[in-house]
C-alpha cells in the first residue's frame, strides 16, 4: 500500500468552494429566516467577498484591501503519512473585514459548524474543525482595523481505510405502530466478533483437530452525546427509569426488547439489506458519563 499523499492545492480549493456555498446558501436559503442565529449572520455577510489562498498569499502594500473583504490563508502542519492514511493538521488564519468582528466570527462560526465531520466533495477525506478564536485585534491598515482569527482543524486523509457512512448510525423504531427511525451520531466504534469454535478429532488430520463453528457472537458499543433521542430513552426506560413529562419522548422499552439498527460503512458493507437477524440486537449495557464542565456522553453495548 502506497503511502498517503496530501493534494494540498485541492484542499484550498475545497476550502474555498466550501466557503463561497455555505455563504450563498445562508443567504438564498428561506428557511433560515426562522432561524435566529442564521438570521444574524445573513444580512451581514452578503456583501462580503472572500479571498481563500495557501499560506503564502501575499497582498502588495501598493494594493488597498477590500473593505468588505476577508482574506483567508491556509496552513498546513505536520502530518505522518503511513500505509496510505494520514492525519494533517490544517488551519485557516483569516483577517476580517474593516472595523468589524462580527461578520467574520460569526460565518466562521457556521463555517465549523456545518463542515465537520464531513468529507470533501468527491473524496474520503474528512474535516474535523474548531470554531473560530481571535488571534489579535485592532491590527492597523491605513485608516482602518482588522481582527485576525485563526480556525483550527484536522484532515483525516485515507482513501483506503474505512469508516462509518457519515460517522452515525440508524436506529430503527416503531412510534405508536408506525415504523421509524433516528440519526444517532457516534463518538466512538468499537466492536467484536466471536466465533466459539469446537475442535473436532477426525482419522485424517495427522492428529490434529480440525474445528468447527458451534456458534458465533456480534457485539458493538457505541458512545454519543446524552442526547434527547429515543434511543437514550428506550435505554433509560430499560434502567427503571419513567417519563414524568407525557409530552415528552415515551418509550415502552423492557429489558427483552429488541433494537435495530442500520449500520454502513465507506467500503459499501452494510446490514441494511441483510436479513432481519442481522439487524436485530439487545441491550447488554449502558451508562452515563457526567462531570461537571463537560458535556455529558452516553455509552451502549448491543449483541444479537
Amino acid at each position: 500500500m502506497p503511502n498517503a499523499q496530501i493534494d494540498y492545492i485541492a484542499v484550498v480549493n475545497s476550502i474555498r468552494k466550501q466557503i463561497k456555498d455555505l455563504q450563498k446558501y445562508i443567504i438564498d436559503n428561506d428557511e433560515y429566516d426562522s432561524n435566529p442565529y442564521f438570521s444574524k449572520i445573513s444580512p451581514l455577510i452578503k456583501d462580503i467577498n472572500f479571498y481563500v489562498n495557501d499560506e503564502q498569499s501575499m497582498i502588495k502594500s501598493k494594493d488597498k484591501l477590500d473593505n468588505n473583504g476577508v482574506y483567508v490563508a491556509v496552513r498546513f502542519g505536520r502530518a505522518s503519512i503511513n500505509f496510505g492514511s494520514s492525519l494533517c493538521a490544517v488551519s485557516l488564519i483569516i483577517l476580517g473585514t474593516a472595523n468589524k468582528i462580527k461578520p467574520t466570527q460569526l460565518f466562521f462560526a457556521a463555517f465549523a459548524s456545518r463542515y465537520t465531520t464531513t468529507t470533501f466533495d468527491g473524496t474520503n477525506t474528512q474535516q474535523i474543525w474548531v470554531t473560530p478564536s481571535v488571534q489579535t485585534n485592532f491590527n492597523e491598515f491605513a485608516d482602518e482595523f482588522r481582527n485576525l482569527l485563526e480556525i483550527s482543524g484536522t484532515l483525516i486523509v485515507g482513501n483506503e481505510t474505512v469508516a462509518i457512512t457519515g460517522g452515525k448510525i440508524i436506529y430503527l423504531f416503531d412510534e405508536d405502530g408506525t415504523p421509524s427511525s433516528e440519526e444517532v451520531p457516534v463518538l466512538t466504534w468499537q466492536d467484536n466478533y466471536v466465533n466459539n469454535l469446537s475442535p473436532q478429532p477426525f482419522g485424517n488430520t495427522e492428529g490434529f483437530s480440525k474445528s468447527e463453528t458451534n456458534f458465533s457472537t456480534y457485539t458493538f458499543t457505541i458512545s454519543t452525546y446524552l442526547l434527547n433521542s429515543q434511543l437514550v430513552a428506550d435505554c433509560m426506560k430499560i434502567r427503571g427509569f419513567e417519563q414524568e413529562n407525557p409530552s415528552g419522548i415515551q418509550s415502552v422499552a423492557f429489558p427483552n426488547s429488541n433494537f435495530k439498527f442500520a449500520v454502513a460503512f465507506s467500503n459499501g458493507f452494510a446490514n441494511i439489506n441483510s436479513k432481519e437477524f442481522f439487524k436485530t440486537f439487545k441491550l447488554v449495557s449502558c451508562g452515563i458519563s457526567y462531570q461537571l464542565g463537560e458535556i455529558p456522553t452516553f455509552t451502549a453495548s448491543f449483541t444479537h
